[in-house]
């Protein structure tokens, strides 16, 4: 199971519970990740925000954790890239927004052997 833990009025991380165990999932330098889908290998997919100032958006994009490890996820020319789910053949549903409006975009990643 996948999900988000808020640690108060500031950050949250994401986590991963499996045979008993919470693992924290936080993308490296940024304030706020959610993890939002899992498949039978432990594949991981998120999102992860990065703010500074007065809220202004530093950093947004979306994740795929596998192993302790995490590997950018970001559409092509996009200004912000969302993962929601992955399936167990590692197709990864998720959302771009090239501009002000969001697209749906279907982006298949895999982990090296």
């Amino acid at each position: 199971m996948v999900g988000t833990y808020y640690l108060g009025p500031g950050p949250n991380a994401g986590y991963l519970y499996s045979s008993g165990i919470y693992t924290s999932i936080a993308f490296p330098g940024v304030s706020y990740t959610w993890a939002f889908g899992l498949n039978d290998s432990g594949e991981v997919v998120g999102t992860y925000d990065g703010y500074i100032g007065k809220g202004n958006l530093q950093d947004s994009g979306a994740f795929l954790y596998f192993n302790g490890e995490f590997r950018l996820i970001k559409a092509p020319k996009s200004l912000m890239t969302r993962a929601y789910g992955i399936n167990n053949a590692g197709a990864i549903v998720g959302s771009y927004s090239p501009t002000t409006k969001t697209r749906p975009r279907r982006h298949k990643t895999r982990l090296p052997d």
